[in-house]
């Protein structure tokens, strides 16, 4: 094969590999530029590098007219640049990446990429890729707002609320809960910490145990119970819902909790309970009163309403004094039934 026959298939296998290389960068989904070191001008920029940053290749040409069109507020360019300058300064590969950073397009939208450089020094290029995230970026803000809309509203809550996953340890929390296990453990708990601790006691511990177990199985029931709050040095009483939480298959990934205080409820409860007893307990007593009215007291007066009539008609001493005997020990009768009612309405 003549040399000249020999170059020209040399000539064309390096175009076709060209061509090779070329489709692939133009169709990867990641944006790709590569610039040279010293000037930084570009030399190759594919379609999906200008889509991302959403201006036409001839406005990423160089370094300069990159920054100012890409980052129109000053002092947003100037921090993102000084950044960027620092970190291939260093000449360390794994400096130079930069997450959720926030570019403008051409038609002022805004847009989040991830961005990242590899050098090539020996070769003088840097090869420059970059990825839209604006959307994963813009879940990610959701889930943490709605995160902390959750810890909020928990966390504005008196009553405890928290969950266990499958291994007994702790998913989350409200500050009511964590406060109370700080109380009695004298350690802060937090997320993935085991919630069945030595300080409860074996029986409360194998209680507690049960519960989860039961709700792990798919069982949603509520359980009351006393206990003594280390923070108010007092006995508290709480209702406590245990739920199972459940993926969307149907699997069961642990067990929800809100316990609410009941204490309140309780003593008010057992204050009427005490009213009750006291209003049947004087019900009794009025009973009691209205029959020794009815029947005891009637029968001394009878007596010495009679005898106080015979008297009167009576003109004989001895049977005057007679009858002022009867007369004395009916009083002291009637002084006694009197003194029995008196002694049953005294508090």
């Amino acid at each position: 094969m003549k040399a000249e026959t020999k170059q020209a298939h040399l000539l064309k296998a390096l175009e076709e590999r060209n061509t090779f290389i070329e489709t692939i960068l133009q169709n990867l989904p990641i944006g790709i530029a590569v610039n040279k070191i010293d000037d930084g001008k570009a030399t190759v920029i594919n379609k999906r590098f200008s889509e991302i940053y959403g201006w036409p290749d001839s406005d990423l040409t160089d370094v300069s007219s990159f920054f100012k069109k890409l980052y129109p507020d000053e002092a947003y360019r100037n921090e993102i640049m000084n950044r960027v300058m620092d970190d291939i300064r260093l000449a360390d590969p794994e400096q130079m990446a930069w997450n959720n950073v926030t570019v403008t397009t051409r038609s002022g939208e805004k847009r989040v990429v991830n961005s990242k450089n590899i050098p090539l020094y020996d070769q003088n290029l840097m090869i420059s890729t970059v990825m839209d995230v604006t959307n994963e970026y813009k879940q990610a803000e959701e889930i943490h707002r709605t995160k902390a809309n959750l810890d909020a509203l928990i966390n504005c809550i008196q009553d405890m609320i928290w969950s266990v996953d499958t291994n007994m340890n702790l998913i989350t929390a409200n500050y009511s809960f964590l406060e109370m296990v700080e109380s009695i453990t004298g350690e802060p708990m937090r997320e993935g910490d085991c919630v069945l601790f030595k300080e409860f006691g074996e029986e409360r511990l194998n209680k507690w145990q049960q519960y989860y177990e039961r709700a792990l199985k798919g069982e949603r029931f509520n359980v009351n119970n006393e206990h003594y709050n280390p923070i108010k040095h007092t006995i508290r009483y709480s209702s406590i819902a245990l739920s199972p939480m459940i993926h969307d298959k149907g699997d069961i990934f642990g067990v929800a909790c809100f316990s609410k205080d009941i204490t309140q409820n309780i003593l008010n409860i057992n204050e009427l309970k005490q009213n009750e007893l006291r209003i049947t307990q004087q019900n009794e007593q009025l009973t009691e009163i209205a029959e020794i009215n009815a029947h005891e007291i009637r029968r001394p007066v009878a007596s010495i309403l009679g005898l106080t009539l015979l008297l009167k008609e009576t003109g004989d001493i001895e049977s005057a004094k007679e009858i002022l005997q009867h007369l004395e020990t009916t009083t002291e009768e009637l002084d006694a039934i009197i003194r029995r009612i008196v002694d049953k309405t005294s508090p």
